[in-house]
Formats: structure tokens, C-alpha cells, sequence
């Protein structure tokens, strides 16, 4: 390994996934260890809740007593310890090295890194860690704020979302697509208003299906929602399917697995530093696949903030 982590620690619940987490702590310990990546011990710290996760973050990076966070988990992992290492001032923030180990590993699918081996192969490469823009959203009519280093998604996808928390994740990242037509037939397109590019240009349309606004590539699991996306480009991608019919929705989202849905009938694609969304009804926002927030909302691309081995 060109990186020279000496003190690395691993972060993971070992309750999550039914018990699997742990299962999975065992393997990569072992593989980690076998693999001469890190010449000294490996701490390892479990964690029970997300809110324990944030408290124990911010405490291994206050105590300086390592230099890299490993994390067992998924996207919500890595955000959730993301959203705790912004409240330290940036020269206290460590560094994350994520294993795939989640649902859909969204975010470490732009680096082709979906298996343990896949990861310990891509760190005996790499030569610095990579330093990642954030999405930070705000609520207009009320106090939700959250740093998103992935996606940030609403409409349509929120509702799939819901039925994939209720018991569909345990299909992996196939339970995002059985979602899909799960929640097709009581959805309802939303009336949306849109100012970007620091309110100098406006979007507007009645019948929009899902939007997001993506820092990296993929979205639940394999879907390559945003394949122009680029974590460090100091922009922000937005997709929205909108003004179609729920045939050519389903189409639109079959052609975004594998990227082919930007400029096909009723998909607008841009980029913009800075957004404002209005809607009617409300949109419930899914940043970094939690479901927490609604809109009227702000978003604004924080350039560089945190650094992942990747």
C-alpha cells in the first residue's frame, strides 16, 4: 500500500444486517490482516445506534489515536460517519476507507469496488486518499440539515424507498427494483418549481415522477442514475423524470441502470452549484437512502470536505 495509515480503526454495528455485520467483521479483520495493507494492529470500535456511531466518530478523531476509519457497512454508513466529521473543523476530520458491505455500496460502485477483494486490490494501488464534495441540504420551513455525499433523492423514489425499508432490502439491490412496481400503482406525479444556478434560471412542470440530485453515479445499488456525476467537480447532477406516462417511466428506469436514460423523452438532466426546490404536495426527502426531511428545501455543493480511501 502507497498510503501510509499506521493506526487504522474499524467502525461497524455488529447488530446490523440481522447479525451479519459481525459475520462480515471476521472476514475483512482477517483478510485485512493477511493482506500486510497496515503494518500495525487494527483497533476495531462497534457501535449501536447511529446516533452511538456519531458520538464514537467524533470522539476516535478528537482522541488522535488513529488515522483512518474503516467502515463495515453501507451508504448509510459512510454517511452517517460523514455527517459526524463535519462538525470538527476540517484538520481534525479522518479520512474514511469504506468496505463494501452493504445493500447497494452506491457510492463505491464509481470506483468499481464491490467485494472485500476488489477493495484490498484497489488500496495496494492508490496513493492518496481522495478528497469528496458534499451535498448540504437545508429544510426552508423547518430546522432538517444534513451533509449527503452521494444522492439525494425525492418523489417517486422515496416512496420505493419505503417499501424497501418495510422489507425489501433483503433481496439486496434487487429489492430496490421489486420496490419499484411495488410503489408504481398509488403514486401521484408532484407539481414542482425549481431555481438553480443561484435562482438565475427556473424549471418548472406538473407532473414530475422522481428527481434527484446526485454527488456520485449510482443510486440503489447498480441504478447509474447520474452517469456524468463526478464527486469532486464542485457541481451537482439533477435527473428528473417527468411528463410521461407510468409505461415510460418504468422504461426510463430501465435504461438508468445502466446509464442510458439521460436526453430520452421526459428525462431533464443539468448541473448547478446551488438548488432550491418547491413542490405540492410536500416531497419526502431520502438523502443517502435515509428518509428524513421535506421539502420546500436548499441544496449546495460543498467543494472537497471530506477525504475517503477509494
Amino acid at each position: 500500500m502507497l498510503l501510509k495509515y499506521n493506526k487504522p480503526i474499524i467502525m461497524y454495528n455488529p447488530k446490523a444486517g440481522g447479525g451479519k455485520a459481525r459475520e462480515k467483521f471476521e472476514i475483512y479483520y482477517k483478510k485485512l490482516k493477511e493482506s500486510n495493507i497496515f503494518t500495525e494492529n487494527i483497533d476495531f470500535c462497534e457501535t449501536e445506534s447511529r446516533d452511538d456511531a456519531i458520538s464514537k466518530a467524533i470522539n476516535i478523531s478528537e482522541q488522535n489515536n488513529n488515522d483512518v476509519i474503516i467502515t463495515i457497512g453501507g451508504d448509510g454508513t459512510i454517511s452517517t460517519i460523514v455527517n459526524a466529521l463535519m462538525t470538527l473543523p476540517k484538520e481534525k476530520r479522518l479520512p474514511l476507507l469504506p468496505l463494501p458491505s452493504g445493500t447497494g455500496d452506491s457510492l463505491l460502485r464509481d470506483f468499481n469496488v464491490t467485494d472485500i477483494d476488489l477493495a484490498i486490490a484497489n488500496l495496494k494501488k492508490i496513493d492518496s486518499p481522495k478528497f469528496f464534495d458534499l451535498l448540504f441540504l437545508e429544510e426552508l420551513e423547518g430546522n432538517y440539515k444534513y451533509y449527503c455525499i452521494n444522492v439525494l433523492g425525492m418523489g417517486f423514489i422515496s416512496d420505493a424507498a419505503n417499501y424497501a425499508v418495510k422489507g425489501m432490502k433483503k433481496f439486496g439491490a434487487m429489492g430496490y427494483v421489486y420496490a419499484i412496481f411495488a410503489a408504481l400503482g398509488n403514486f401521484k406525479p408532484y407539481k414542482t418549481t425549481i431555481k438553480y444556478n443561484d435562482g438565475k434560471n427556473t424549471y418548472q412542470s406538473d407532473k414530475v415522477f422522481f428527481l434527484t440530485i446526485s454527488n456520485t453515479k449510482y443510486s440503489g445499488g447498480a441504478v447509474k442514475i447520474a452517469p456524468d456525476a463526478i464527486y469532486n467537480d464542485n457541481l451537482m447532477d439533477i435527473v428528473i423524470l417527468h411528463d410521461i406516462n407510468r409505461f415510460q417511466f418504468l422504461n426510463g428506469f430501465r435504461k438508468a441502470f445502466k446509464g442510458k436514460h439521460l436526453g430520452k423523452k421526459g428525462c431533464t438532466h443539468f448541473q448547478t452549484n446551488s438548488i432550491e426546490i418547491h413542490s405540492e404536495p410536500k416531497f419526502q426527502l431520502m438523502p443517502d437512502g435515509e428518509l428524513e426531511g421535506t421539502s420546500p428545501l436548499r441544496v449546495s455543493i460543498l467543494p472537497k470536505e471530506i477525504a475517503l480511501v477509494v
